[in-house]
């Protein structure tokens, strides 16, 4: 049985509560380990796993953050408003920095 004021053994990629508990849900020995289970521990990925997102869903995925961060400072753009044909051909002109 562990002393309260000792903490739980690391382990890599588990967090320190996760050991205690499984540890002391099984066993009496705090020391053990997730992988000295046998069977319902959590096994973490070794390498990241990789996902390919689109630049739409990036693009969708951002667009209510934005949207509110303008509303909250007061740089609203009212729903029915169109660009003047002057400002239309300006930025037409200009060239979007490469990202």
């Amino acid at each position: 049985m562990s002393n309260p004021g000792t903490a739980a053994p690391e382990l890599p990629g588990c967090h320190p509560r996760a050991v205690m508990n499984a540890g002391s849900a099984r066993s009496s020995d705090p020391t053990m380990g997730i992988d000295s289970l046998g069977g319902g521990g959590v096994v973490q990925r070794q390498t990241p796993k990789k996902v390919v997102v689109s630049k739409v869903a990036i693009t969708a995925w951002d667009a209510p953050s934005t949207k509110a961060s303008a509303k909250l400072e007061g740089r609203e753009v009212p729903a029915d408003h169109t660009r003047s044909a002057a400002l239309a051909a300006y930025l037409a002109g200009q060239e979007r920095p490469e990202r």
